[in-house]
């Protein structure tokens, strides 16, 4: 059973420097090199995982992908949470206040 991953509204999500992110064909594709697994993204996923750049908090991705599909950020709260709980699981992000994650960005200690 996998652990339970807090998330506040006020985390910044970083991608982790070891992912590469490709567009095939019209499809979008995402690399994990540690431990080389490819997993395809779709527009909204791709959106998600654009905006975990360390600038961004959970609440703005909330908003962002709410306003792209035309939804209050109530309706589309539960998916995004879920989805960044399991890129966070995955390594694929990590999650925390804006100082550690700026913090991390300028270290490369992810």
């Amino acid at each position: 059973m996998p652990e339970t991953v807090s998330l506040r509204l006020s985390d910044i999500a970083t991608r982790h420097p070891y992912l590469v992110i490709k567009e095939v064909a019209g499809k979008t594709y995402l690399f994990h090199s540690k431990k080389t697994v490819f997993f395809t993204l779709n527009s909204t996923a791709r959106m998600i995982l654009d905006l975990c750049d360390g600038k961004h908090r959970t609440a703005d991705i909330i908003r962002e992908v709410a306003e792209k599909h035309d939804r209050g950020p109530a309706d589309v709260l539960d998916d995004v949470l879920e989805y960044l709980a399991t890129l966070r699981e995955l390594e694929i992000i990590a999650l925390g206040e804006a100082q550690q994650a700026q913090r991390r960005q300028t270290d490369g200690d992810l």
